[in-house]
């Protein structure tokens, strides 16, 4: 195992770590509901960090070869920490390209998208976190064993001396000279006390560290709550809405839903493509099939599930095609009704991020189509 390169990995993970928690540091400030999710997050980030810190003062110590399994796994390609590097690498493919300090609307309105990643990412660390837990106090419990371990052969000498002494003529000299040996000892163990201690300490810093950040945000993210709409601007985002004129399928879906017979489309929800969609693992599902043989059905039940477990921060929005009635088969009226459904759950006054909206409503203007 090659020291510098083993080091390099270590750094390499936990400058990743924390440019993900930076990145939730971001969302926790912007948007609404998101500080539980990404707190849960920044928690196990802090474990894998001072775990990552612990594994450099083994290697760093005259301890790694009493360690070579676990630091075998660590640094293996298939390894929790390997596994956990390609997680990050996926959060922050969503996360960091967007966190520049001005969050825009639209990303906001991603956030249960991203929470759903952020939530299967917990479950994967959550696999992996007695791993971590183990490397936290390894190599403070192995010094501490050699330090006893110094300590009871300093006991043996003295006792030795104690014998020789009594039973025997030896010189003062030769016990001065054994007694010299004794404070070599002495020395030595206090130097491993001093060294177990400032590991101690620093492991400490980095947890207390992490801890006042975690604390931070949530602080930030309080006061960003109490800034409440006024009744004023919530009326004009409900008359913005409206002048939207988008297409509600509410009637379609309720008509369809009334079609599905009892006891059916629930095999739906236990079929694995389905639940992998549901758990973000896949960017869509398709259910195809002719015409007449249930596809509307099907969808319609889809959203009653939907809709019944919801999760913290998710959204749901949809619409139905219909030949049979041209709004529904226009693509910019897809859009339109879905971007109004997103825009309704939206928190905070995003009609200040679109003044050019609010303007052309009141010159009595028709909404934008393009």
């Amino acid at each position: 195992m090659d020291g510098a390169s083993s080091a390099a990995t270590i750094l390499q993970l936990i400058q990743i770590a924390n440019q993900v928690s930076a990145a939730l540091g971001e969302y926790v400030l912007s948007v609404k509901n998101a500080q539980s999710s990404c707190n849960k997050l920044i928690n196990h980030i802090s474990i894998i960090i001072t775990a990552a810190s612990s594994v450099k003062v083994i290697l760093e110590s005259s301890q790694s070869s009493d360690c070579d399994t676990l630091l075998t796994e660590w640094f293996a390609d298939s390894g929790p920490p390997a596994h956990c590097m390609k997680v990050f690498d996926d959060l922050l493919s969503g996360l960091l390209a967007n966190s520049n300090g001005c969050m825009k609307w639209i990303e906001k309105i991603k956030w249960p998208l991203r929470e759903r990643k952020i939530k299967a990412a917990i479950q994967t660390f959550d696999q992996h976190s007695s791993y971590f837990q183990l490397f936290l106090g390894v190599d403070n419990s192995k010094s501490m064993k050699q330090i006893g371990e110094t300590q009871e052969r300093v006991r043996d000498i003295v006792s030795e001396i104690r014998e020789i002494a009594a039973n025997t003529s030896t010189s003062i000299t030769e016990i001065r000279e054994t007694h010299d040996v004794l404070e070599t000892f002495a020395s030595r163990v206090g130097d491993g006390v001093q060294s177990v201690k400032a590991s101690q300490n620093e492991t400490k810093a980095i947890a207390l560290e992490v801890d006042q950040g975690v604390k931070a945000l949530a602080r930030e993210s309080e006061l960003t709550k109490s800034e409440q709409l006024n009744a004023t601007e919530t009326e004009q985002l409900k008359g913005v809405l409206r002048w939207f004129n988008a297409f509600d399928c509410t009637v379609k879906h309720e008509t369809t839903l009334r079609q599905r017979q009892e006891q059916t489309c629930s095999w739906l929800f236990h079929v694995q493509q389905f639940i992998d969609w549901r758990l973000s693992l896949s960017q869509f599902i398709w259910l195809n099939g002719k015409p007449g043989a249930g596809k509307s059905v099907l969808a319609a039940a889809v959203i009653e599930e939907l809709s019944g477990s919801l999760q913290g921060g998710e959204t749901l929005a949809y619409f139905y095609c219909d030949f049979r009635n041209s709004r529904c088969t226009s693509a910019k009226e897809v859009i339109c009704s879905l971007v109004v459904q997103l825009l309704r759950s939206a928190s905070g006054n995003w009609l200040s991020l679109f003044p050019e909206l609010k303007e052309r409503m009141d010159r009595g203007a028709d909404p934008p189509r393009h």
